[in-house]
């Protein structure tokens, strides 16, 4: 982490270092989507597009010192349902009004109703079509999708990723669910005549199998990361891990490792979770458990926190093992 002193300098030396990805923010532990160097930012000046009027007006009062960490997060947590682009969502976010996670590696964003124009079906598909103001963001995730595709859950309910069209420019997205029944109960949430308790998958088309990779001579190597429940083992590959990253717990002011899992190994922690209640699990990186927490609920979605009185050179540490950075051993 940089302190920062010359802001200039900094200005200067991220402008031409930017990633195709972008430039990585976040505020008070809060992440949003990277953005790109803007032409004036070696000049010092840095537009950051944060998704919507109200949490730009929020950091401008947080760097202004006006409002503090606390009071940022407050103001996050208590967005209108109704704001018009969703913004990437903190861990511990409750989801409220906001039924569509979308991902890439890096981000993760959730989408609220509102986010789109229209909402319609074509046999198994979701079909949606983005408002204007939501329309970067989709192109941007369809320009750095990897070959799987952009990982999706709606209503905590993890589903197969799905490539984006060649054309976006219309902001249409496909999504296969599985069957037409998922495809107009999701269209409900998602036109928002109905919510994410009424919202169940049909059938039985998809399941775990179906989303864990494919043994082959040419699968990613084995991540740091391994899952025990009383039932079962996974030992994650590093392709399955989308992000580990560590960052700082505006509650705590500790070091934690987010995670965001591929959504094979999401359905079956979510599984695993759900039918072990009251009983530990145990991640375990390199072999060192690292936690083994007894489950109260269980954990869906693709996201996962792991807290403790890390160090920050150990969470980092812990974080490149977990993407296979560090291999075990070395």
């Amino acid at each position: 982490m940089t302190v920062l002193e010359d802001w200039h300098h900094f200005a200067r030396d991220y402008a031409t270092r930017g990633t195709p990805d972008g430039i990585n923010v976040a505020f008070c532990g809060l992440a949003f989507a990277p953005f790109q160097p803007n032409p004036t930012m070696a000049q010092g000046e840095v537009i950051i597009p944060l998704g919507s009027p109200e949490l730009a007006n929020s950091a401008v009062q947080l760097m202004s010192g006006e409002i503090e960490c606390e009071d940022f997060l407050a103001e996050r947590a208590a967005a209108p349902a109704g704001a018009p682009l969703p913004v990437v969502a903190p861990v511990a976010d409750p989801r409220a009004g906001a039924p569509l996670e979308l991902g890439v590696p890096g981000d993760i964003v959730l989408a609220q109703p509102s986010a789109f124009t229209i909402v319609d079906t074509d046999g198994e598909n979701l079909v949606l079509f983005a408002h204007q103001e939501f329309l970067p963001v989709v192109m941007e995730y369809a320009a750095v999708a990897p070959s799987e595709g952009i990982s999706i859950s709606i209503c905590g309910q993890v589903f197969a990723p799905f490539r984006p069209l060649e054309n976006l420019g219309s902001g249409m997205m496909v999504i296969p669910l599985g069957d037409a029944e998922t495809a107009r109960r999701a269209a409900d949430v998602m036109a928002g005549i109905a919510t994410c308790d009424t919202f169940a998958v049909a059938g039985d088309d998809i399941t775990i199998e179906d989303l864990l990779p494919t043994p082959s001579a040419t699968l990613a190597p084995i991540s740091g990361l391994t899952i025990s429940s009383p039932s079962d083992t996974y030992e994650a590959m590093t392709e399955e891990i989308i992000e580990a990253r560590v960052a700082v717990s505006p509650f705590t002011g500790g070091h934690v490792i987010n995670l965001t899992f591929g959504p094979g190994l999401a359905l079956w922690f979510g599984a695993e979770t759900g039918e072990h209640l009251g009983e530990r699990i145990a991640l375990s990186v390199c072999g060192e458990v690292i936690t083994d927490p007894t489950v109260q609920e269980a954990i869906t979605g693709v996201e996962l926190q792991i807290s403790g009185s890390f160090q920050k050179a150990e969470a980092e540490n812990i974080a490149a093992r977990i993407r296979g950075d560090i291999p075990c051993g070395g």
